[in-house]
């Protein structure tokens, strides 16, 4: 059986990397959708990405004329503190379990990464100027994480084990031991309260044949959280009809 697991992680490479289908690919590789908060405004009217179209599971844009007026005339770009007020409890039975025996849940390192991260890819953008303090052309990100369950490293570390033995069956174990990590943000134009943007979206850790993240409790959030902030700044100055593509699926980068 052990001898099969590099005819399987090659077989599921070619998979991965020609595709049948990229929206079935999209489906079976992606994080599930988290429910969505009361963080999320005028919910029922956010349309569910199907097509791989866009790199978010759910979004709305403003159809306002007016609203869109004033975000053209926003020079500038605040983000707002992260939102903890809709973070659900940790629902992975085995990170769970370790945090009851004292493994902390880093939440703050989570919410410092994300505020990090949009910063730094909102420093460069063209489109915007980013500031500390809102202004009359001041549009606001709002962040808000709603899921959070670190990778269990030690599941990791014993599903590389058992991969010599039983072969591609230690894969059986991936869905008890990723880490996920699910967000929600909102675009708005200062002083008015207009909504111009609205997205939600989840990641956990990706297919991968060897990294170093595999063993790290954050290492699959960081990664997710900075193609967030990438993706995002680069919706702000990308025709609708254009699109962003969504991360990859297979991280074959050892670190």
């Amino acid at each position: 059986m052990a001898r099969l697991a590099p005819i399987f992680h090659l077989a599921l490479g070619l998979l991965l990397l020609t595709g049948v289908s990229c929206t079935a690919t999209r489906k079976f590789l992606k994080a599930k959708p988290a429910h969505v908060s009361d963080f999320i405004e005028r919910d029922s009217t956010m349309i569910l990405d199907t097509l791989g179209s866009g790199p978010f599971h759910y979004s709305w844009r403003t159809t306002s004329a007016r609203t869109l007026q004033r975000e053209r005339e926003c020079t500038e770009i605040w983000i707002a503190p992260v939102d903890l007020r809709y973070l659900r409890p940790t629902s992975k039975p085995l990170a769970a379990w370790q945090e009851s025996q004292g493994l902390e849940r880093p939440v703050q390192q989570v919410v410092t990464m994300l505020h990090t991260e949009f910063s730094r890819a909102f420093a460069s953008s063209p489109r915007y100027r980013l500031v500390s303090r809102r202004g009359p052309r001041t549009l606001e990100l709002h962040l808000a994480l709603v899921e959070f369950n670190q990778t269990n490293s030690a599941g990791n570390v014993g599903k590389t084990v058992a991969g010599s033995f039983v072969g591609p069956l230690a894969m059986i174990a991936g869905p008890f031991v990723k880490g996920t990590i699910a967000i929600e943000g909102k675009l708005k134009v200062t002083g008015t309260n207009d909504l111009v943007y609205q997205f939600t979206d989840s990641e956990h850790d990706r297919i991968t044949f060897v990294s170093a993240r595999s063993y790290q409790a954050l290492g699959f959030a960081d990664l997710a959280i900075k193609d967030w902030a990438n993706q995002l700044e680069l919706m702000t100055r990308t025709p609708a009809t254009v699109g962003v593509r969504d991360s990859p699926y297979v991280w074959l980068n050892p670190l």
